[in-house]
């Protein structure tokens, strides 16, 4: 416990050089394979600590390794979506923006998604609305590729834990992502959700459409998406 509350502090001091921070991250990835493993407060501790590190270091590519493994070891100890939750929480701020770090980002977070996906236990509660995060950064040409496939593993987990039946996509062919939403999700309180979390991200015309075939496709009555009409109407 010691030596892991002097390891956080060196990552949380500002003034420690970048160095020392690599080496102490390199510290914290051995120690989540000692026992006991470490509760979600220090957990989310260190994955705060480690992001934070990686975010704002310019030559970061040493640091990638350990972070994948710090997260498969996490994953491993605990293969509940909450897990899923924490580490999408502490890197949504970088998926919303455009900029380089979006990318490195998603890239994290389906390292995560394919653990949870291939895991045994695979107890799913997330919420369509990470869905609408995800599927805005599908329209980026920078971040296209990753989106989508952070997209088809969301999409495969969410369909699994409602008891959908999807039909397996063949291998390189085109996503289509209206035609997969409408495959699985049709509880009126999840496309809700998912409506409301793709309208707070519309910034396109493509992603209005997703929208709008969503909706001739359920029925739904958008009156209960706050906003959406105005927001589609203020695209140019």
């Amino acid at each position: 416990d010691e030596l892991l509350h002097f390891v956080l502090a060196i990552l949380q001091h500002e003034s420690s050089a970048e160095s020392i921070k690599m080496t102490a991250i390199s510290a914290l990835t051995s120690m989540t394979h000692l026992s006991p493993s470490v509760g979600q407060l220090t957990r989310y501790s260190i994955l705060q600590s480690t992001f934070l590190t990686f975010f704002s270091t310019d030559d970061n590519k040493d640091l990638r390794p350990m972070i994948d493994e710090m997260l498969i070891k996490f994953s491993a100890q605990d293969s509940h979506s909450s897990v899923v939750e924490e580490i999408f929480s502490l890197l949504e701020d970088k998926i919303h923006v455009n900029n380089p770090n979006t990318k490195d980002a998603l890239e994290i977070l389906l390292v995560v998604l394919e653990h949870f996906s291939n895991s045994d236990t695979k107890e799913e509660n997330f919420p369509p609305s990470m869905l609408g995060v995800i599927i805005s950064k599908c329209f980026h040409e920078d971040t296209k590729d990753v989106a989508e496939k952070c997209f088809r593993i969301l999409v495969k987990i969410y369909a699994y834990g409602r008891d959908k039946t999807m039909k397996e996509a063949a291998e390189g062919s085109e996503l289509n992502i209206s035609t997969s939403l409408i495959e699985v999700v049709s509880i009126e309180q999840d496309l809700s959700v998912l409506l409301t979390s793709l309208c707070d991200h519309l910034e396109s015309g493509d992603l209005a459409k997703v929208i709008l075939d969503i909706v001739t496709a359920t029925r739904i009555t958008v009156l209960t998406i706050p906003g959406l009409v105005t927001k589609i109407s203020s695209l140019e």
